[in-house]
């Protein structure tokens, strides 16, 4: 599991000085949008307009949600920016004599921090069985010795908590959809963050993942203010 401790200490960085760094945040899979997680939004509505015209009837009231969905999100842009790891999740970790390690810094930069936190929750939270919130306890444990989120980024954990599963969704989406299949119900996003759509899964997945709202609300709730 990656300490919360280690996310934490880099996003504690606001402003690395010296260092020319570039907007960060999107997963970086789509080399037509790279840097901040509007770019994975906006990756998500490239993916589903590449696939609009061969929407069977059978798919299309989920491609209308899914779209309605992305369409909707916040991208969170507005919210205190630092440096990021564009996908902090346990497949990036690695053991080392000196504690666990991130690794794949590719398209690393600034970011909101917020959404860098969505991520590693989401991570280490998703389960086949839905929200493990003993998993959440020690890693926001060790985020907040670092970093004390702002009341703006703790009302809008879900916000940040959705942009990731959008992007996933739309990609599934569009990847059986171009594939001439016929995506199914669960691989379509929601209008809005934590409806059930959004937290269903697609093909493939190994793991649920996580009801945005319930895992945010999990932080607040159990943690107080920062």
């Amino acid at each position: 599991m990656i300490p919360g401790a280690v996310v934490g200490f880099f996003n504690s960085y606001r402003r690395p000085y010296g260092l020319v760094v570039q907007p960060a945040g999107s997963l970086h899979h789509d080399p037509r949008h790279e840097g901040g997680p509007a770019e994975d939004l906006a990756s998500a509505t490239d993916y589903l307009a590449g696939v609009e015209p061969g929407v069977p009837p059978a798919a299309r009231p989920a491609f209308e949600e899914l779209r309605a969905g992305v369409a909707a999100a916040d991208a969170c842009g507005d919210l205190p920016a630092a440096v990021v790891h564009p996908d902090p999740v346990v497949k990036n970790a690695i053991a080392t004599p000196d504690g666990p390690a991130l690794v794949d810094w590719t398209g690393a930069g600034v970011g909101p921090r917020v959404t860098s936190l969505a991520v590693l929750l989401q991570s280490v939270a998703a389960g086949p069985r839905g929200v493990d919130i003993g998993a959440v306890d020690p890693v926001v444990a060790g985020y907040r010795a670092h970093v004390a989120l702002e009341p703006d980024e703790l009302a809008r954990l879900d916000a940040a908590f959705a942009i990731r599963q959008l992007w996933l969704a739309s990609w599934m989406f569009a990847l059986t959809a171009g594939s001439g299949g016929v995506p199914p119900a669960g691989s379509g996003g929601g209008p809005t963050p934590g409806s059930p759509a959004v937290s269903r899964t697609g093909p493939g997945l190994r793991s649920r993942p996580p009801d945005p709202r319930r895992l945010a609300s999990a932080v607040p709730r159990r943690y107080g203010t920062y």
